[in-house]
Order: structure tokens, then C-alpha cells, then sequence
């Protein structure tokens, strides 16, 4: 999804993140690969982002991309390979940390600023006017890297499967599992994932039981429930979270793989539509306001366009591509830098 790749290279003593630089419309942007690990995604997002903090002093926002599972409802119509952008809803801040398996709700993460908030509006109307807008920002970055069409593409046979949640899976594949415990839903009037707009929950542990997730539904109101976000709620830089939709946190979970790939490349198009849309906002920041490390001085010398982003995602085969069509080390971020002020995003899948 860049727009342009931009050849640099420094090192921040004490920074251990890898940085790709590039551009979207006429804001920079910076990505940083995150590593999977057996450590808590919570923390890694806390580490890198906090990394990114130090290292572009003058970071206004931090966007996070990632999967996680639906909480169906009656009210959205939630598909695999849709996504979700986590933003104040029914009284929550928009991001809710519980904790599992005891489901209890521990806090809510702070949210974003009025401006940024204006900004996913303006997005959602943007989209309402034209639906087909992510799927072509999908087909653009496809078109761009043909390679890419095989593994991020949408599912052969788009088989989208949801169980009742009492029913629990049985076998590979589910081919054995009982059709008729399936819900029923009406097909969609076209192919197109959809973007919703809520509150999404929070833990270090993911979940692949239904009745827990209803349960976390219940509580929280959520429309999905993720790993890591909670890792930002000690940055002090507002955040947008997007969550792209790989399974519905049941236990048929590990076998809908296959939409991965491709709700990783919806979420990468909503975020380069949402990183277009944040050129009209206004920073009001003064240049005197933060001090200007090494890093951002060789930025800034290098373009003098505003910075804004990066993102990662991990593909079904375990071997993460970001949208520059460049592979990264399993597990990646992405991350949003603005020099001009600084804006900032980071995200994993």
C-alpha cells in the first residue's frame, strides 16, 4: 500500500526496532517489523511503540493493525475479512482490557482526540459514498504486486462458517462438523469486506471459545476481541486501533487460516484510506514543543513531506509481507511517523 519506498538507514542507540520508510499520498511513513515470540503481545506492542516514542520525539498518533475474532451480534453483520475501527461506543472509550479466563473487565484505554475522531467520520462517510472503495485500494496494491494476488486474494471458495455457540468443532477442516448447527445468515448483496465502527476487547490471550466471547460481548458491548492493543495505554500519544476480522473466537477458529491473508490486505487498504484522509488534519504543534533527535533531524533533511505510517501482517504460511511487497521477519509492525508534527502507527497480525 506505499505509495513510494524510501531508501534510508540510521540507528537510535537503544531503539532495537527495524524501520521501513516510505510514503502514502503526502504523508511519510515509517514501519517497524515485530517479532512473534512467546512473550505477551501486550508487551511487544508496548515495547515497540515505546521505542518509536523515543526515537521520533514529536509523535502525534499511533495507528495499530492487527486480527482478531468477531462477537457476532444481531445488530452487525460481521464477515470474515471484514474490519473493525475501535472508536468510542456505548460509553466506552472504545478500547476495553479484560482479563481471561476470568472475563472480568480491568480498564479502558484513553481515546483519541476530537480531530483524530473527526477524521474516521469523514472515513466513514467517505466509505458510505462509495462502497467499493476498499476493495479498490485492495486491487490497487494487488496490481502493483502481482505476487502477491495468489496469497492475499480472497479465499477460492470463500467458505464463511458460523457455528452456534454451543457447538463445538469436531474435526479437520470441519468437514465433519454439523452443518446444521450452522447460523443462518442471507448472502451479502455483493463481495465487498465491510469496515465497522465500535469498541473492541482486549487481553493477552486469545480466545477460541464461543461462549467466552458472547460473555465478553455481553459485558463490553465489543465487536471483536484482539491481543496488544492494551500494550498501548501507557504511550502518550493518541492511538486509532484497526482490527481486521480472520475468525469468529470459537473453537473452528484454526480452520478459517485462509481468511488471514486476505483480512490482512483489507486492513492494510483501510489504513492507507484512513492515512490519505489524515492530511486535512491540523496539528497545531510548534517545531520548539519536543527536541529533534538524530533520527528525525536525517528524516527531515531527507523529505520535507509529513510522515505518517507503517503496518504489518503475518500470512498464513508465517511469513509476514508489509505493503511495500518487502518480507519482513515473522511477526511485523507497522508504524505511522509525521515530521511535521510526527505521526505515528504501529500493528501486528
Amino acid at each position: 500500500m506505499l505509495d513510494e519506498k524510501f531508501e534510508l538507514s540510521f540507528y537510535v542507540p537503544g531503539d532495537d526496532n527495524c524501520y521501513t520508510y516510505g510514503r502514502i499520498g503526502v504523508l511519510n511513513v515509517v514501519l517497524s517489523p515485530l517479532s512473534e515470540t512467546n512473550i505477551a503481545k501486550t508487551t511487544i506492542v508496548a515495547t515497540v511503540a515505546t521505542s518509536m516514542r523515543r526515537t521520533f520525539a514529536r509523535l502525534k498518533l499511533i495507528l495499530l493493525l492487527g486480527a482478531a475474532g468477531a462477537i457476532p451480534n444481531d445488530v452487525h453483520d460481521m464477515r470474515l475479512g471484514d474490519a473493525v475501527i475501535a472508536v468510542p461506543s456505548d460509553g466506552s472509550s472504545g478500547i476495553v482490557q479484560y482479563s481471561f479466563p476470568e472475563t472480568e473487565v480491568i480498564r479502558e484505554l484513553a481515546s483519541p482526540p476530537q480531530s483524530i475522531l473527526d477524521c474516521v467520520r469523514q472515513f466513514q462517510f467517505e466509505l458510505q459514498d462509495d462502497p467499493e472503495k476498499i476493495t479498490k485500494w485492495m486491487e490497487e496494491g494487488l496490481n502493483k504486486f502481482p505476487h502477491m494476488k495468489r496469497t492475499f486474494g480472497p479465499p477460492s471458495n470463500r467458505v464463511d462458517r458460523l457455528f452456534h455457540a454451543d457447538y463445538l468443532h469436531i474435526s479437520q477442516g470441519c468437514y465433519r462438523c454439523d452443518s446444521s448447527r450452522l447460523v443462518q445468515r442471507g448472502s451479502r448483496a455483493d463481495t465487498n469486506p465491510r469496515l465497522f465502527y465500535g469498541a473492541i476487547a482486549t487481553a493477552d490471550t486469545e480466545i477460541f471459545n464461543a461462549k467466552e466471547r458472547d460473555k465478553i460481548g455481553r459485558q463490553t458491548n465489543c465487536l471483536c476481541v484482539d491481543t496488544g492493543s492494551a500494550g498501548l495505554q501507557l504511550i502518550e500519544v493518541p492511538t486509532i486501533v484497526i482490527r481486521c476480522i480472520i475468525n469468529y473466537a470459537d473453537s473452528h477458529s484454526k480452520e478459517q487460516r485462509k481468511w488471514r491473508d486476505y483480512a490482512a490486505m483489507t486492513g492494510a487498504a483501510c489504513a492507507k484510506g484512513f492515512i490519505l484522509d489524515l492530511s486535512t488534519v491540523s496539528w497545531d504543534m510548534d517545531p520548539s514543543e519536543h527536541s529533534v533527535d538524530s533520527a528525525e533531524r536525517l528524516w527531515t533533511s531527507t523529505t520535507a513531506k509529513t510522515t505518517i505510517a507503517a503496518t504489518q501482517f503475518t500470512t498464513s504460511q508465517g511469513t509476514p509481507t508489509n505493503t511495500a511487497g518487502r518480507t519482513t521477519p515473522t511477526g511485523s509492525t507497522w508504524s505511522l511517523v509525521d515530521m511535521n508534527p510526527s505521526v505515528a502507527s504501529t500493528g501486528t497480525f
